[in-house]
């Protein structure tokens, strides 16, 4: 069974099989996996006895809205099982990151506008769309300047201490 199915482009999956051998004899688990339908990877995993298996396909063989699922098949050297398919699941949206956020230009003059800029940075490699950015001029946010990237110099005063936030989205969703 994988550990969990809300898996998303920054994630790995992983994926659990029990190996059970009434003999108690060792076995192998062999693992295929499989993204939209083509076989990415193959893992193999050796036990001495009954037990458990674990795997994991990296978040880098996926992208958001691929289809995931896995084949599994048990041998103990003598037989082995049918495959057992596991159910498919889709890889979900990654909401997008923002670094590096400052007012530009970084020592502003009365005569200057102030700009937000930062880096938007997105998983699923998304284009920015509707980040919410909200300005605040000491301490107290400033409404009717929401979601502007920049702030007119007629709206500045010697002596004002101007920051802002950002929430970054990707259409999809926020971060």
């Amino acid at each position: 069974s994988f550990n969990s199915t809300s898996i998303r482009t920054d994630d790995d999956a992983s994926l659990n099989a029990t190996f059970r051998d009434d003999d108690g004899d060792p076995g192998t688990v062999f693992f295929q996996w499989f993204v939209n339908n083509n076989n990415v990877e193959n893992d193999t995993v050796n036990l001495s006895g009954n037990g458990a298996a674990q795997v994991v396909l990296k978040g880098t063989s996926f992208q958001r809205s691929d289809k995931v699922n896995a084949s599994v098949i048990a041998s103990d050297g003598v037989s082995s099982t049918q495959p057992s398919n596991s159910d498919t699941f889709t890889i979900l949206n990654t909401a997008p990151a923002t670094n590096s956020a400052e007012i530009s230009p970084g020592t502003p003059r009365t005569d200057d506008d102030l700009t937000a800029t930062y880096n938007f940075i997105d998983q699923d490699g998304d284009s920015e769309a509707e980040s919410e950015i909200s300005w605040f001029k000491d301490s107290i946010e400033q409404q009717l300047e929401k979601n502007k990237r920049a702030i007119s110099k007629s709206l500045t005063a010697k002596g004002e201490e101007w920051s802002f936030t950002v929430r970054p989205s990707d259409g999809l969703a926020l971060g």
